[in-house]
Parts: structure tokens; sequence; C-alpha cells
């Protein structure tokens, strides 16, 4: 299949994009871009803007292609002079072929056929989303007056677009019209969003023979794909509600399933009708995170910024079994019998470590992916997995899963279930039996989850507990090595 190619042809000296000249506008002098984790960034640049009549055109260039130009905002810096923005236009005529075409209209074009070259005024521009056909033919008006007609891309070698410098905007560019009293330099905080730009953060601890210490490594990587560079700039990380990550199943409030539930609905402010609730995830900012040195970002980088390094992070380890498991033919209702009867036996180990300056952190800390590594025998290395971690505010602890603990396991089973007012109030009696195998004595945090409702009561244990989520509660019993333990407990739920 033959491949349209597109030529610019360039004059040798630069003129001005816009008849009458534009006023001077510096390249950015620093730069700050707060990178929100759901793929774009809030630029703020400073520039200086040197004007010299009452109303003048403003070209800013060094801009990325993706810029949203609604979302452009400027300020005067410093009490300085400012003026009036009266019209704004953005204008990239790279960032597509039917958008070069239609600058070219009416103006002089060459095209290469396979018997030579064709030229003539663009009177007819084509469009299309797929390479290898138009929506519309390519026409020009020949010197002769002639109309000669291109129907599709296969007839067609290259076109040439004459002084392609002097009548097309080469770079992504924003045009204003402005207005003012006093001339001169005026410094300005140019604010604008693009697309395009992404973070996300990485963890390697390596565990330590000893398993009371563990090496941490963090790192958060900065994605460009926005069309432009960004040189020395000061960086935001932002994570939003979008880009957070999924909680544990461990502390997920429990929702029974309702094949009759409709939508909640609500009034919108004015409404006569109630309308279905849209639920969205926001973009306000959660939590912010400071990248420690300024960061050069090329289009088509990926970089990645150290932020922490500790050689000696103290780690504790402890066990967690969460025993329920919904078998996938039960519907999920909440006065159905056998609701979470099933159960796993894996008891998981986590290792879990403070985020205080003492320890080489105390500073917030990105959710992000861990890598798991043991340092075993001669220096060796093995990757143990890899897990995601929550962000850790600072002062705050980090936990992290190892997967399943040697030498333990757990049992769950219901032992008892009473209708106390049927379709209203229910009892349910659960025995939880824990073995520990292992040469060690190990607490284990027993997580059981109050999901059929969330009016609950617990009404007999015989175990202390403590709520540590929307009705989720767990005990923590102590196992001797070889040692059995078995804990029960009744929960009275009403709807």
């Amino acid at each position: 299949m033959k491949h349209l190619a597109f030529r610019l042809f360039v004059c040798t000296w630069l003129a001005a994009a816009l008849p009458g000249g534009a006023a001077e506008v510096s390249a950015p002098r620093s730069s700050t871009l707060s990178i929100y984790d759901s793929g774009f960034a809030m630029v703020s640049e400073l520039r200086t803007v040197t004007l010299a009549g009452s109303e003048e055109r403003v070209l800013i260039k060094q801009l990325p292609a993706r810029l949203d130009p609604q979302t452009v905002s400027f300020e005067a810096v410093a009490g300085g002079k400012g003026f009036e923005v009266v019209e704004q236009r953005f204008e990239d005529d790279l960032s597509g072929a039917s958008r070069l075409f239609q600058r070219y209209q009416n103006r002089p074009v060459q095209v290469r056929v396979a018997d030579g070259l064709r030229q003539g005024r663009l009177v007819g521009a084509p469009t299309w989303n797929d390479p290898a056909r138009w929506s519309n033919p390519l026409q020009l008006i020949q010197p002769d007056g002639a109309m000669l007609t291109f129907l599709s891309p296969g007839q067609i070698d290259e076109v040439v677009f004459p002084e392609a410098e002097r009548n097309a905007f080469l770079e992504p560019v924003l045009i204003w019209q402005a207005r003012f009293k006093d001339e001169g330099p005026r410094n300005v905080r140019l604010n604008y969003l693009a697309n395009g730009l992404r973070w996300d953060s990485a963890y390697d601890i390596l565990l330590q023979e000893d398993g009371q210490s563990a090496r941490l490594a963090a790192r958060v990587a900065l994605h460009n794909q926005s069309g432009g560079s960004f040189r020395e700039a000061r960086v935001k990380l932002v994570l939003t509600e979008q880009g957070l990550p999924a909680q544990p199943d461990g502390l997920a409030p429990a929702r029974p399933y309702d094949p009759t539930a409709q939508p909640p609905q609500r009034y919108a402010y004015g409404a006569r009708e109630p309308q279905a609730e849209r639920t969205v995830a926001s973009l306000a900012a959660m939590e912010t995170y400071e990248v420690p040195r300024p960061v050069s970002l090329g289009n088509g980088d990926t970089v990645h910024v150290q932020i922490a390094t500790v050689d000696r992070l103290p780690i504790t380890r402890f066990f967690v079994y969460d025993g329920v498991r919904f078998d996938r033919f039960q519907r999920n209702r909440r006065n159905d019998w056998s609701y979470g009867t099933e159960f796993q036996s894996s008891v998981e180990a986590h290792l879990e470590f403070e985020n205080t300056l003492p320890v080489g952190l105390g500073f917030s800390l990105p959710p992000g992916q861990v890598n798991l590594y043991q340092r075993g025998p001669q220096e060796v290395v093995d990757l143990l997995g890899r897990e995601t971690l929550l962000p850790v505010a600072a002062g705050g602890k980090g936990q992290v899963r190892l997967g399943p603990a040697r030498g333990l396991r757990g049992e769950r089973e219901r032992t008892g279930y009473n209708e106390v007012k049927p379709l209203h109030e229910y009892e349910e009696t659960f025995e939880i039996r824990l073995f520990n195998d292992s040469d060690q004595t190990v607490v284990v945090r027993v997580v059981e989850h109050l999901y059929r409702w969330h009016d609950y009561e617990v009404v007999k244990s015989d175990l202390e507990y403590q709520t540590i989520a929307p009705q989720v509660i767990e005990f923590r019993p102590e196992l001797k090595p070889g040692g059995r333990r078995s804990l029960h407990y009744t929960v009275r739920y009403r709807w």
C-alpha cells in the first residue's frame, strides 16, 4: 500500500507567523508541575512579556501540544503592570494533516505524483480518519485555471507546502490579542492544564537475614506524553480519589447483594424530578507529595526520581487470619442462611514499618507497587512477590502482605443460625480454630466481617475484640509453639 508523505518546504528566512509582527515573550524562566495521578498536570510558568503598543498581538511558544486552551489563565507577578487579553487562540498545525490542509486553503501547494510535480492553489482539502481513505478529495486550481482532483491518497506520493514557516504554525502557539496602557516588559505567571502527564511510585523492600530489618528504596516515575518539554521544573504529585488504590478486602465495607435494588435518586438544584445519583471519583487532592529536586522532562520521557533510601529499616511481622470465603453459587443476600459459611485456611504474614524521622523517613509516602526481595545465604537475593502499598502518612505505619505464613492455619465454622424475628432479626454464632505448627509464639489477628447488615450487635464473645473498620472486628489471640486455640462469638442483625 502506498503511504502519502507530507513535506514542509520552509523558507531560509524566518518570517513572523502573522502579519504585523507580535510581542516578544520569553521562554519559561521557572516552571511548576502539579501532576495528577489521572493523567494530566496543572502547569505554572513564569514568563516575561514585552509590549510596545496600546493593542498588540502576543505569541507564546514552547508549549505542550496537549495543552487545554480553555484552562489558560495568567496574572501579573509581584504587583507588576497587568494587561487585558480580549481574544485567545491555540494553534498547532502539525497536530494533524487535516489541520495543515485547512491552513493552506486558497494557498499554493505542490503535489508529487508518479509522472512528475503538479502545483496549484488548494481549493479542496481532504479530511480522514483512516490514512488509506479520504472523506473529501484533494483539489487544486492550476495556473491555467484547470481543476485537478485526487480522489484517494493512493494517487499521490507527497504534498509540499511552500513557505510553511511563514504560513503555518509549526509548533504549539498561544495567540493573544492584548490591550494595555503602558509599554515595556511585564512578568506574568501563565497557568494551564496539559494532558499526557502522569506519575506512579514503586518501592523495593529487601528483607535482611535477621528478619528484623529491611533495605527500603522508594522512587517515583514521571511520564511525559504531553507533546512538550519542561526544564528544571519543580514537581508536585497529586493523589486523588481516582488514583487511590482499592482498600484491601479486609477493610472494605460489606455491601449485601440485592438484585431488586435501584440506583439511589436525588434532586439536582432547580430540577422538578429526581434523577439516578451519579457517583464519580473526585479529582480533589487527597494528598500532595513534593519531589525533592527539580526535574527536566522531555516529551516522551519517563524519569525515575529517588525519594528515599533506608539501609536498615526496622520491621515487625504480624499474622492475619481472614477466614470468610463466599461461594460462587451464593446469592449474597442478607437473609440467605448459607451466606458466608465457606472458609479458607490460609494465615497471611505481613510486615510493618514506622514512617518516622528516626528511621530515615518521616514524610508522606505515596501509594505504589512494592517489589519484595529476600536476602539469603551468600548474598543471594530472591524475589518474593509484588504487592501494593497504600498511602502512609508521616508518623503512621506502612503495611505490606508477604504471603501465606508457614506453620499457621485456621478454620472458620458457623455453629448456630437463629431467626429471632423472621425477616427482621437474626443471630449467627461462629467458631474460629487456629493451629500453630511453627516453633515460635505468635499473635494472630483474626478478622471477622459482619457482612449481613450494618445494624448489628455482638451479643456474646469469649475473647476481647476491637472494631477496625465499618462492619469489621478483630480478635488477637496468642498461640504457643505447637498450640491450638478456639474462639467464639455471636452477632445479632436487625433490619
